[in-house]
This record gives structure tokens, C-alpha cells and sequence, in this order.
């Protein structure tokens, strides 16, 4: 249970509360006329798929092995179909703690064949139309606008929620999904939707907790790396050119050891779902070397001949032996360095804040708040700094809004997602509001918590008048 310790952070959430119930009643504009070309089209698009899919020979297959019982929405049958009866692709996918593969999309991710491909096409336009589109319709009102409920007291895990419809979970990994929502969000005529994004904000906040030097140094020093770093270990790449790193196929490099490497392990992750995740992601992202070969083959260069068998290492407990010259084995060697080399002083803070609050049944995070319960190591550590990250973002928007208010600026703040302040701006307003968006959010901040030690960023993107969300660009912010 998370509740607030202190006086400052009862304020907190008091006015938080406030200032969400401002957003509730400003409201967000929905362009009707679009929602109801998309709920057209992606039911016209789903309609299409579904009978394509069911004049497919996989199909035919499908039903015979399951006859009257056949769910083409059932994961565990296409499983069945997929990997036992038709043998499209050599069954890997994630395992279980258990060493038993899960069902889910990810478990197919890398299966390159065109009925898996098209089958879950499908399935992210029923959820797009059925979860997203209709959420919205359902809540619209007669003025073209929904005003989705914000809350607070739901803050368990010291995230907000939103509900009727939910406006926070936005699918962004899934660039098609994404942009049917975001176009709904359309602002009213003479302004422009602006996001703000509170950028490496748990980063920064976990330097607060561990004030470990070498990722402090990380965070200050704009000439250093770690998702490059750890980029270049887990795949053995030795010397590249900055200009890899910064573009193409060695951006999508780092992305993948930012995401599969850097930030599951942050978080509680261990080297055996990381070595999976980052093999698979050689395929799915078409990942290269430098010099241009398949990042397999270069791993083979390097002695590094195969994943290794994950699902017999799943399952045990103590020291897991793994076999020399296996990904897993190396991945579990850059893990080991990782915690014990690079960021040993972040290693021992989880391992004494744990160890607090299993001692006391409770701990205090830096923005005033309490956690206590029954709950694991990986959300006593993670929920802290996940907590202040987002009270950073939170105290952000109330003191925007203030000033929104006291300078009689026109523009308004009409959502927040987690890391990001999401306003409707008048054209002429635009650089004021980045301004002070910037003074609050990287420079204020530290004089309200003065316990944070490292350089807090913000970055922005405007969509054009007329635009809907889903068409902002980056764009700079005053100096």
C-alpha cells in the first residue's frame, strides 16, 4: 500500500487532484467525423482479414483439428496449429519461470509466415476498434468532447489511471494503432495540440535514490552512453564509428539493448530473459554489424554460435551453469559485470533498501510517501523511484496550470501521460508556454526537491493547426 507520509505530499495529491479535476472538465476533442471513418474502416479491415484468413489452408488445417471447438481468437490454438500441427517455424518464443512458452503475440513475433502476420494484424485492429475507438464513442458527448475521469486514489503502484474511456495506455510500440487513436485527438480551431515529455525522468530519479557515480556520470556527461555501452558488450561490438550509433541499423542496435538489456535489468529482469530478448531481436529488427553483416554472423565470429537452451535453464534455482560460447552464457557475463563493475553502487542500495524494508515492513521515498505491504523486491525498489519520476511530472502540471491561470494565458492543459503534459496552445502562446514549461519541469523542480543531483531534460513535439495528435513533430524549445 502506497499512501503519503508527509505534509508536502498530502499537498501533492491535493492539488493534483485539483488540477485533474480541471483537465476533467476541460475535456478532450474527439473529430467525430473521423471516429466514425475509422470505426467503419477498421470493421470493413477486420471483416476482410477474418475471411481471408478462413480461405487460408492454415485455416482449413485449424478446423479440422479443432472442429466445432475452433476459436480464431484463441492463442493456445493457433499455438497448436502453428508450431505442433503445421509446423510453420521451429517452436523458441519466451518461457515461463516453469520453462513453459508462453501464448501471446510475442511468442509468435518471430515467425515469419503470412497467415501468423495477417492473423495478428487483425487482432490489433479489433483491439484498436474495440478497446480505443469505441471506449471513446462510447463516451462522447454532445459537444465532441470526452472528459475522461484522472485518478489518484487508485495509485497503488504510485501511477495514475484514467477511466470512461482510459486516455494513458495508448499504444505506441505499434506505430498502425497508435496513429487510428492518436487521430481522434484533434484540437479546437486556433490551437495546436503541444506534448511536453519529461525525458529520463526515472533515470534521473533513481540517481537520487542510489547516487551511483558512474550512472550519474552517464546522466551529466552528453558525451557518454550506457545503451551504447551495453549495446557494444551484448553484441560484441568493438570500435564502431559514432555515426553508427547515432543512425540506421546501429540506432535500432542500442534500442534494443536499451529495451531488452538495460532497462528490464533496472527494473528486475535477469540475463536469461535478456539473452532470449536480444536474440530474437536480431531477427525481428533485421539487426547488422557495422560492417554490415547480420549480427548472428558476427556473433559466430566471435565464438557465439547459439542462443543456448533457455527452456532447460528455466526453472532452477541457485547458480545457473550455462555453456560457454551460448549467447546466454555471454549475456550472463555482461550481466555480471554490469552489476558488479559498472553500477555496483546502484546494486548495493537494492540490496539495502530491501533489506530496510523487510526489517521495518515499510520505506519512504524522496517526494514524502510511504510503500508498505505485501509486495516483492522488484516493487519495493522499482515503486520508489517510479513514484517520484511521476510526482516530478505531477508537481510539473500543477504549477503550470497556476501560471496558465494567473498570466491569463488562453492555452490549457488537457491530459498527462505519465511522462508527458499534453496542452492545447494558441500559436502565438507557443514559446511563452515552452519556457515556462522548461523552467518548471528541469530548473523549479530543484529548488522544490533539492535532492535531485543530476540534469532533468524536457522535450517536445507540436502538431500543425488543423492537425490531429498523431501529426506533431519535434520541435525546439527556447533558450
Amino acid at each position: 500500500m502506497i499512501k503519503p507520509a508527509s505534509k508536502s505530499a498530502v499537498e501533492l495529491f491535493m492539488q493534483g487532484s485539483i488540477a485533474y479535476s480541471k483537465m476533467e472538465h476541460q475535456g478532450i476533442k474527439i473529430d467525430v467525423d473521423y471516429l466514425e471513418f475509422a470505426l467503419v474502416g477498421t470493421d470493413e479491415d477486420i471483416k476482410r482479414l477474418e475471411a481471408q484468413l478462413k480461405e487460408d489452408e492454415v485455416f482449413k488445417i485449424w478446423k479440422k483439428r479443432f472442429g466445432a471447438k475452433t476459436v480464431i481468437g484463441s492463442k493456445k490454438q493457433l499455438e497448436t496449429i502453428v508450431f505442433e500441427e503445421c509446423k510453420l517455424a521451429k517452436r523458441t518464443g519466451r518461457l515461463t519461470d516453469s520453462g513453459a512458452y508462453k501464448s501471446d503475440e510475442f511468442a509468435f513475433e518471430w515467425v515469419d509466415h503470412p497467415f501468423v502476420r495477417k492473423y495478428f494484424e487483425c487482432e490489433k485492429l479489433k483491439k484498436a476498434r474495440g478497446t480505443y475507438l469505441l471506449g471513446i464513442k462510447n463516451e462522447l458527448c454532445g459537444d465532441g468532447y470526452i472528459h475522461p475521469f484522472h485518478n489518484l486514489h487508485t495509485a497503488t503502484t504510485y501511477r495514475p489511471s484514467s477511466d470512461r474511456p482510459n486516455v494513458k495506455n495508448i499504444p505506441v510500440r505499434n506505430e498502425m494503432m497508435g496513429r487510428i487513436i492518436r487521430s481522434c485527438y484533434i484540437a479546437p480551431k486556433g490551437f495546436q495540440i503541444l506534448e511536453i515529455d519529461l525525458s529520463g525522468a526515472e533515470v534521473a530519479w533513481s540517481c537520487v535514490s542510489h547516487k551511483d557515480p558512474v550512472m550519474i556520470h552517464y546522466v551529466e556527461d552528453p558525451k557518454s552512453d550506457m545503451h551504447r555501452d551495453i549495446a557494444s558488450q551484448v553484441y560484441m561490438i568493438k570500435n564502431a564509428p559514432k555515426e553508427y550509433w547515432k543512425e540506421g541499423i546501429g540506432k535500432l542496435v542500442r534500442y534494443s539493448a536499451k529495451n531488452k538489456m538495460v532497462f528490464p535489468e533496472f527494473y528486475g529482469s535477469y540475463f536469461l530473459d535478456c539473452a532470449q530478448n536480444l536474440w530474437e531481436a536480431i531477427d525481428l529488427m533485421k539487426l547488422k554489424s557495422p560492417e554490415g553483416i547480420s549480427l548472428k554472423k558476427h556473433l559466430k565470429s566471435k565464438g557465439i554460435k547459439e542462443l543456448g537452451d533457455i527452456a532447460s535453464l528455466k526453472g532452477q534455482s541457485g547458480r545457473i551453469e550455462t555453456e560457454e560460447g551460448t549467447f546466454v552464457h555471454h549475456v550472463k557475463e555482461v550481466e555480471k559485470d554490469m552489476w558488479e563493475n559498472r553500477f555496483k553502487v546502484y546494486k548495493q542500495w537494492k540490496w539495502d533498501f530491501w533489506t530496510k524494508y523487510c526489517e521495518r515492513g515499510y520505506c519512504r521515498t524522496k517526494t514524502g510517501f510511504v510503500i508498505s505491504g505485501l509486495i516483492d523486491r522488484k516493487q519495493v525498489c522499482n515503486g520508489g523511484i517510479q513514484g517520484d519520476a511521476y510526482h516530478h511530472v505531477l508537481w510539473s502540471l500543477i504549477q503550470l496550470q497556476n501560471w496558465l491561470e494567473q498570466e491569463k494565458m488562453k492555452s490549457r492543459i488537457f491530459n498527462e501521460i505519465y511522462d508527458s503534459i499534453l496542452l492545447y496552445v494558441k500559436t502565438s502562446e507557443i514559446p511563452d508556454v515552452l519556457q515556462k514549461a522548461k523552467q518548471i519541469m528541469t530548473l523549479d523542480v530543484r529548488d522544490h526537491w533539492s535532492c535531485i543531483n543530476v540534469p532533468i531534460t524536457i522535450d517536445a513535439e507540436l502538431a500543425p493547426e488543423g492537425k490531429s495528435w498523431a501529426d506533431k513533430k519535434k520541435v525546439d524549445i527556447p533558450t
